[in-house]
């Protein structure tokens, strides 16, 4: 039931929202019945309702009279019981879940949960999320000792199930805002999307002027487990054929010789390495920038790996490798945070006909600018804007693989796959499979730290007894020079510095 404005002395509209729990028989012409504080019946009629369809049912209305305390409200879809024929739910009597009741205190403030923070976590770990809540400072708020009130927080999974997380009692003086950190675990939750409800004062406790604004919607993601990948079967990645010539002799007599033919696909991962971008070059145009090797296969959630794949076939029957050169080609898959896989096909960097041999890498990976764990792989240039104001630009991240920033710690495998046609007689189906193997430790959201600064003492010898670090010490004198500190101190003439 939704009752955006129960002020007193004023006309209360409502809905209420009903539900055809049939999921093959539609609801045609029924009706809902409704009474206010104990007061005459009222119908609305015409109501169609298909079936499995959820409706608000709206023009439901009341004339507040001065003295009201409450609204109370009872309400009857489908009085006469006949519809759908085929209802049940699961007790002796299945209309017992027609009725719907509430009360609703009225009174001269306004509490208001202003909003809940969205939040996206790996599955067996925790996230905090953040309410803010208040009372708005009305006229007609006289602003006297009011009793505490609730606030609450819930999840509600795909199903509609409530998972009660806390409720916490709160009080608010007229005018005031405040925030509140609510820690969610999800231990005992499954992977998925998840609606966070933020409420204060539901169901009402204490009269309001209005209850349209006590309630927050916020989303929980739970991601998955990582797929564990491995090769298992790695293919075939050899054959061996055998095949017949038969010939007339000088004497006319036929005579067959058996021939044996062999191929070979051989393939490894090279140069696997945890990689940062050149932070001198430009990265806003081809995309294909330096990257930086650090000689590891440790990586930190949010950081970039680089790999190559080396392919090389084989075969002594025509010597003719053309049909590899043309067929072959190399997948990469990479385990998701979210349990899902994630395929990219490898481009070829260097080829050698003569001596049948690819050299597979990745493709040209660009990473947006407000949102670390998008990419998109495009070898064409920057697949947003080319200027780095803009909000839908990306950023080069060269030809290497980002892992999420909510993959959890441990061991990260990830494999790649090359197929090829053989050149024989049969034309066989050659494959190779590679494992790549990191391990996941720390976050690169960990290296940065918020602190203040006091522009007279920027680096502090108890924190930084060397001076500046390498990275500030060309800027020390420009960034933290008079002109800051002045302001920093609040001197009337820099007070609106640098403006």
């Amino acid at each position: 039931m939704n009752v955006p404005n129960p002020q007193v002395g004023e006309k209360i509209k409502f809905d209420v929202l009903v539900e055809n729990e049939s999921k093959y028989e539609d609801v045609k012409n029924t009706d809902l019945g409704y009474r206010i504080n104990g007061g005459e019946m009222r119908i609305i009629s015409g109501i169609n309702i298909s079936a499995g369809e959820e409706k608000w049912i709206s023009g439901l209305e009341y004339q507040s009279k001065s003295g009201d305390t409450q609204l109370s409200v009872w309400a009857k879809i489908n009085q006469a019981q006949d519809k759908p024929a085929n209802e049940w739910n699961g007790t002796a009597n299945p209309y017992l879940d027609n009725v719907v009741t509430a009360n609703f205190p009225l009174g001269n403030l306004d509490y208001y949960m202003d909003s809940v923070s969205n939040a996206t976590v790996p599955l067996g770990e925790s996230v905090n999320v953040k309410m803010v809540y208040g009372r708005y400072a009305l006229p007609i708020d006289n602003g006297g000792s009011i009793s505490p009130v609730k606030i609450r927080l819930a999840l509600y999974d795909n199903k509609k199930n409530e998972i009660p997380i806390t409720t916490k009692t709160v009080t608010l003086n007229k005018g005031d805002k405040k925030e509140d950190y609510v820690v969610i675990s999800t231990n005992g939750l499954k992977p998925g999307s998840y609606t966070i409800m933020a409420s204060i004062n539901i169901p009402p406790e204490v009269g309001e002027t209005t209850y349209a604004n006590n309630i927050a919607i916020g989303t929980l993601q739970v991601l998955g487990i990582p797929t564990a990948l491995s090769c298992g079967y790695s293919g075939s990645s050899d054959s061996e054929l055998s095949y017949i010539v038969c010939r007339k002799n000088s004497s006319g007599h036929r005579k067959c010789y058996y021939y044996y033919y062999y191929e070979d696909l051989n393939s490894d991962i090279r140069n696997l390495s945890v990689v940062y971008v050149n932070p001198d070059i430009d990265d806003s145009q081809s995309g294909d920038v330096p990257l930086i090797s650090q000689n590891t296969t440790v990586i930190k959630k949010g950081q970039g790996f680089t790999f190559t794949v080396d392919a090389r076939y084989s075969e002594d029957y025509h010597d003719n490798k053309s049909v590899f050169m043309n067929s072959a080609k190399a997948v990469a898959e990479f385990p998701r945070a979210d349990g899902t896989i994630e395929k990219v096909d490898l481009v070829r960097l260097e080829e050698d006909s003569e001596a049948g041999r690819i050299k597979f890498g990745l493709p040209l990976n660009w990473l947006h600018k407000h949102s670390w764990d998008e990419s998109v792989v495009n070898e064409n240039g920057n697949p947003g804007s080319t200027n780095p104001e803009d909000e839908n630009f990306y950023y080069a991240g060269g030809r290497a693989h980002y892992i999420s920033l909510n993959h959890p710690e441990g061991s990260y495998t990830f494999t790649v796959k090359i197929y090829s046609n053989g050149v024989g007689l049969g034309d066989n189906e050659l494959m190779n499979c590679l494992e790549g193997h990191l391990i996941v430790k720390g976050n690169v959201m960990n290296d940065f730290y918020v602190r203040q600064v006091n522009p007279e003492f920027p680096f502090p010898s108890t924190h930084f007894p060397n001076g500046p670090t390498s990275w500030w010490q060309p800027f020390v004198n420009e960034v933290f020079d008079q002109d800051m500190i002045n302001w920093y101190n609040y001197k009337d003439q820099w007070r609106n510095w640098p403006n």
